[in-house]
């Protein structure tokens, strides 16, 4: 299956968060609840047509970790998630 996004929307995956801490109901407890949530580095995998900033498949930017919806893609690790170009912080060059 192939998923083309539409308009100013992206596809990106993420790396989740190895040390986390967990609930016995699921919930993830933060490490620092007086801490505010570190940006993620995101993988670009594809762009809508209407994006304005010059993002290319393979490019990484800068996302909060909880911007955008999870979609089908991807694996338990590294999922894929739906976002809209408004939700990206920075894109990251080398």
């Amino acid at each position: 299956m192939s998923l083309k996004p539409v308009g100013r929307n992206l596809i990106v995956s993420f790396k989740k968060p190895q040390e986390q801490d967990k609930t016995v109901g699921g919930l993830i407890l933060p490490k620092n609840k007086n801490a505010p949530d570190e940006p993620v580095d995101a993988i670009v995998i594809n762009t809508g047509e209407q994006c304005e900033y010059p993002i290319l498949p393979g490019d990484t930017i800068l996302m909060s970790p909880y911007s955008g919806i999870p979609i089908r893609g991807g694996t338990e690790d590294e999922p894929h998630r739906l976002i809209v170009e408004k939700d990206i912080l920075a894109i990251v060059s080398e």
